[in-house]
């Protein structure tokens, strides 16, 4: 296997030395790799391709979404305090029905959720797909969809188990927050010492647990799936060696890595955006998006690939190309 960088460590201890990984030279890389896979331009590629894409990034938001207006239901003839009368109906009638209401919204809730964790399960078998897209330099989605069930599941019951154990972690302290303050809450002394202090330790637990479960997330989605693709792993397994050979060793260089991309995250949207209003928000329509900005998307998936990649030979998942056999070079001369 060729090595990409060009990086010392010692022959016995392979990829667990902590070597300085660089956030430049997978730039360039991921830049390259993206030109591979997208040019020549080929339509059928792109709009395989765009649909891994879109497939992986479906609940991100980011270039496949479209955020339409809301829009507010003033004509600006109305009074701006009067209570509108459909409100007022719908607030009577669940005053009447108040069991039927009860129920309807718990069948709603729970549809929600459904569909939910239905997009989640689309997304997480989806990264496998647009990955091995990338890795192999092809156009497929069945075959890789069904290659990629076990880690795709695997996925998206960590996922799951993650956002339940942090909605468990702020339910459990907003209860003990109404407990403890309860006496002045029912006293509606909003403005008590207890009241604030609790409110706002609440507000900042939220915040750390919300915060945790991002960068977990982050882990699982750019360097998890990369090892979980790579050696037919599951998720749990995987970050756990995304912690023992990246996060631990590399902790200065992965953040360096978390600001880069988080600039090129804010570049890449407000070339998005910018792109979107000159077509007249027909650039940024579901699965549209995804072709029409598919360059920045195989990009940032690359530039994964190729920072992780500098921890050893374990990590990789992009083979070099060979070079051209000689009779080529000698037909393209001799023409």
């Amino acid at each position: 296997m060729t090595a990409r960088y060009d990086v010392d460590r010692p022959a016995n201890q392979g990829y667990s030395v902590a070597v300085s990984l660089s956030v430049t030279e997978p730039f360039r890389h991921a830049v390259e790799r993206t030109r591979e896979v997208l040019l020549p331009f080929q339509l059928n590629k792109w709009l395989v391709v765009g649909f891994a894409y879109f497939l992986a990034s479906l609940g991100e938001g980011g270039g496949s979404q479209l955020n339409l207006p809301n829009p507010s239901g003033g004509s600006g003839s109305g009074s701006g305090g009067a209570i509108p009368s459909w409100l007022k109906e719908a607030t009577g009638w669940i005053e009447a029905h108040l069991g039927t209401a009860i129920a309807l919204g718990a069948v709603g809730m729970l549809l929600v959720t459904a569909i939910g964790y239905l997009i989640l399960w689309v997304s997480c078998r989806g990264k496998f797909v647009f990955l091995d897209n990338i890795a192999a330099d092809r156009a497929a989605i069945t075959e890789p969809w069904h290659r990629f069930r076990v880690q795709g599941n695997s996925l998206l019951w960590t996922k799951f188990l993650l956002g339940l154990l942090g909605s468990c972690a702020v339910l459990i302290s907003l209860g003990v927050l109404v407990a403890v303050a309860w006496a002045d809450l029912s006293a509606e002394r909003f403005t008590s010492p207890l009241v604030i202090v609790g409110g706002v330790s609440w507000g900042m637990l939220t915040m750390l647990i919300l915060l945790c479960l991002g960068i977990i997330n982050w882990l699982l989605d750019d360097f998890a799936v990369i090892a979980m693709y790579r050696d037919q792993d599951r998720s749990w397994p995987a970050l756990r060696r995304v912690v023992r050979q990246l996060v631990r060793p590399h902790l200065g260089s992965l953040l360096l890595f978390g600001v880069m991309k988080l600039l090129l995250g804010v570049a890449i949207g407000l070339c998005v955006t910018m792109l979107t209003c000159l077509t007249c928000c027909i650039a940024g329509l579901p699965y549209v998006s995804s072709v029409v900005f598919l360059p920045f998307g195989v990009f940032m998936r690359c530039y994964s690939i190729f920072f992780v990649e500098q921890i050893g030979d374990e990590w990789t998942v992009i083979q070099p190309r060979p070079p051209e056999p000689p009779e080529a070079f000698e037909r393209w001369a001799g023409a």
